[in-house]
C-alpha cells in the first residue's frame, strides 16, 4: 500500500517537471525577430554623398517565421511601406534560424526626422519592431 502511493507521488512529480520542460523550451524556441533601423551615408568620389536607410529583419530564434513586410512607423501615428530596395532576400521572406534580410531606401524618399521606429510584419500577423530611433545620430 505504501509502494504504491510512494509510486504515485514520483509519477506526479516527474510527470510536472516533464510539462515544465517542454514549456519552458517551446518559450525558448519560438521565432524571435529583430529589427534595426540606420541611416547611413555613401560618399562617392565626386559629387554629394548620398544618405540611405538600412532596415534588416534578423530571425534571432530557433523556429522559422516568414517576413510579409517591412515598413517605418511615424511619431504621427502613420505608416509607411517604402518600396525597399532589397540587398539580401526577396519579400515575402522565410527566416531560418540567424538568416537576414536587408533592405534600403533613399534618405530622400523618408522622413527620416520622423521616423519612430521600424518595424516586420510576419505571416502571423505579429508586428516586431526596432528600438526607437535616436535622432542625434542622423548623418
Amino acid at each position: 500500500m505504501i509502494w504504491q502511493m510512494v509510486t504515485g507521488i514520483i509519477a506526479a512529480c516527474v510527470g510536472v517537471t516533464a510539462t515544465v520542460i517542454k514549456l519552458l523550451e517551446f518559450r525558448r524556441d519560438r521565432a524571435r525577430v529583430r529589427v534595426s533601423f540606420t541611416p547611413w551615408s555613401l560618399s562617392p568620389l565626386e559629387g554629394e554623398p548620398r544618405v540611405y536607410c538600412l532596415i534588416g529583419v534578423v530571425n534571432a530564434g530557433r523556429r522559422p517565421v516568414t517576413v510579409q513586410a517591412i515598413g517605418l512607423q511615424y511619431k504621427d501615428g502613420t505608416t509607411c511601406y517604402p518600396g525597399l530596395k532589397m540587398y539580401s532576400g526577396y519579400m515575402p521572406a522565410t527566416l531560418n534560424e540567424t538568416e537576414e534580410v536587408c533592405g534600403f531606401i533613399r534618405h530622400e524618399d523618408v522622413k527620416v526626422e520622423n521616423v519612430l521606429w521600424a518595424f516586420a510584419k510576419t505571416s502571423d500577423g505579429k508586428r516586431y519592431r526596432s528600438p526607437k530611433y535616436k535622432h542625434a545620430r542622423t548623418p
